[in-house]
């Protein structure tokens, strides 16, 4: 019971950092302008920042992971693209950049599949992360759609 409870308050906390995405997906749709800095830097921004973190995080287990074989190879250099993906989405603004963040969150989807059917996450995150990233291509592939109108 108390696992469950701890894994259904950890999938709240996951889903609390796509709000921004969002919130700056929702000033672009809809042309208000609520902060004084462009709504599609700030998004482009957060969402470098999320692929940032969480493929930081899976090269970091990639690296610590106790048996150094072939799986581990595969989840340092996996975990890589949706770093870069991130890195180049801040470099180009507009459509290129919302390009190049679609493509960093669905490599990351592409690699929370692979480890979770290496049994690397478990079972609970792989299925809280599916939905997350899949509202997060969602939404980018809303902007996208808005920004080429």
């Amino acid at each position: 019971m108390f696992e469950r409870e701890t894994q259904r308050r950890a999938g709240y906390v996951l889903s609390l950092g796509i709000m921004p995405l969002l919130w700056f997906a929702g000033e672009i749709i809809f042309g208000v302008r609520m902060w004084n800095v462009h709504p599609l830097h700030a998004f482009l921004s957060y969402g470098a920042t999320f692929l940032a973190l969480f493929g930081g995080m899976y090269w970091m287990h990639g690296v610590t992971m106790r048996d150094q074989s072939r799986v581990s190879q595969m989840v340092i250099a996996m975990s890589l693209v949706p770093l870069m993906t991130g890195a180049g989405a801040l470099c180009y603004h507009g459509s290129i950049g919302l390009m190049l963040l679609l493509a960093g969150y669905i490599a990351l989807l592409g690699c929370e599949w692979h480890f979770y059917r290496h049994e690397i996450i478990p079972a609970w995150l792989w299925t809280v992360r599916l939905r997350i990233s899949v509202v997060g291509i969602g939404v980018i592939f809303a902007v996208l759609f808005v920004k080429r109108l």
